[in-house]
């Protein structure tokens, strides 16, 4: 990840600093997966547990300001299930 990525991931909460909670999660990959990750985290020299991590937080700080980005757009509005279009649709 990038200073800039690491540093929102930060601000947002996503990166483990503090010693805040966290928690392990576990995923069945298929073999062709985890050999591609296998060589993508060799490629930064990590291990395959980062190089997944990583991916995971920059895909959250993407859509992060994916919806960031929306609300403004849009007037902020981030909860459409009470509007009238909703009710009528």
């Amino acid at each position: 990840m990038r200073n800039e990525e690491m540093q929102e991931a930060a601000e947002l909460g996503f990166l483990d600093l503090d010693g805040k909670r966290s928690d392990s999660v576990s995923t069945r990959l298929p073999y062709e997966a985890l050999c591609a990750i296998d060589a993508l985290a060799a490629m930064d020299d990590i291990k395959r547990s980062e190089w997944i991590r990583d991916a995971v937080i920059e895909k959250l700080v993407r859509l992060k300001r994916q919806h960031d980005y929306l609300s403004k757009a849009f007037g902020g509005a981030t909860n459409t299930t009470n509007t009238t279009y909703s009710k009528n649709t």
